[in-house]
C-alpha cells in the first residue's frame, strides 16, 4: 500500500471521452472527488509549466481498476495539450474508503503559500520585476517582509501592481511626505494612493494635505467597511476626498 513513484500513462486510468471528443474525468469510481472545474483545466493548460507541475497521486485497486486520487485537473489540462505520461505516487489495494480518507488528507492539510514566501522565492529566482520592485523600495530604505512594520511593506501583489503602472515612486513619495507612518504603508493604503492618482490627477496635492494624515485616512476608510470586509484602495480614496472637501 505505501506509494512508489513511476511514470504513468494518463490514458490507463479513469478518463473518458465525452460525445464531443473532449476529456472528463469519470467521476462515478471516485465519488469523493470535486467535479473538474472547465475554468480551472483552461487555465492550467494555458500557463503550463511542467517544472511546476507536483506529481500526480494514484491508486491500482484490487479489482484491476486505476484511479487517480489527486490531481484530476491536472491531468485534463496535459490530455488537452498532448501530454500522456506524467510522474505519479502510485498506491497499490486502496479501498475506495481509503482513496477518500487519503484524498482529504492531501487538500485539507495543504498549506496556502503566503505571497511573502512567493516574493522571496522569486527574489531567490531573481524574477525582473521583484528584484526591480526590492531596488525601488530600498531607495526609500523600505523592505518587503512578512508583515507591515517601520520601514517595513507587506504588500507584494500591491506593490508589483503599482511598479507595473509606473506609479511606484510616486506612491512612495507620499509614504515618504508622511515619514514612512505605518499605516501609510498597510496595502490598502498604497493602493488607494496609486488609485488616487490615476482618478484624481489634477488634485494630487490632497494626498499630502495636513487632513488627510495616513492615521486619518485609515480611521475614516474603515467606517466604510461592511461585516467587517477588508479594507480596499477606494475606501481610501473616498476618504481622502472627505477628509480634505
Amino acid at each position: 500500500m505505501r506509494p512508489k513513484n513511476q511514470n504513468i500513462r494518463l490514458l490507463d486510468y479513469n478518463i473518458a471521452q465525452n460525445a464531443s471528443g473532449q476529456y472528463e474525468m469519470d467521476t462515478s469510481v471516485a465519488p469523493y472527488q470535486h467535479v473538474p472545474q472547465p475554468g480551472q483545466v483552461s487555465r492550467l493548460a494555458d500557463n503550463w509549466d511542467e517544472t511546476k507541475a507536483v506529481c500526480l497521486v494514484v491508486n491500482h485497486r484490487k479489482d484491476g481498476t486505476k484511479t487517480i486520487v489527486d490531481g484530476q485537473n491536472r491531468t485534463l489540462a496535459m490530455l488537452s495539450l498532448g501530454i500522456t505520461e506524467w510522474a505519479a505516487e502510485v498506491y497499490t489495494g486502496l479501498t475506495v474508503e481509503q482513496e477518500a480518507d487519503l484524498y482529504v488528507g492531501l487538500n485539507k492539510d495543504r498549506r496556502r503559500v503566503m505571497t511573502y514566501d512567493i516574493w522571496t522565492a522569486q527574489r531567490t529566482g531573481k524574477v525582473p520585476e521583484v528584484l526591480a520592485a526590492e531596488t525601488a523600495l530600498s531607495v526609500y530604505g523600505l523592505s518587503m517582509g512578512p508583515k507591515v512594520g517601520p520601514m517595513t511593506v507587506a504588500a507584494p501583489k500591491v506593490v508589483l501592481d503599482l511598479l507595473d503602472r509606473g506609479e511606484l515612486t510616486d506612491v512612495l513619495d507620499v509614504v515618504k511626505h508622511w515619514s514612512f507612518d505605518v499605516r501609510a504603508l498597510e496595502g490598502a493604503m498604497l493602493g488607494g494612493y496609486g488609485r488616487f492618482m490615476r482618478d484624481y490627477p489634477h488634485n494630487l496635492a490632497k494626498l499630502t494635505h495636513p487632513a488627510a494624515h495616513p492615521q486619518a485616512v485609515h480611521n475614516w476608510a474603515m467606517t466604510r467597511r461592511v461585516h467587517n470586509t477588508m479594507l480596499k484602495s477606494k475606501d481610501v480614496v473616498d476618504a481622502i476626498l472627505r477628509l480634505t472637501a
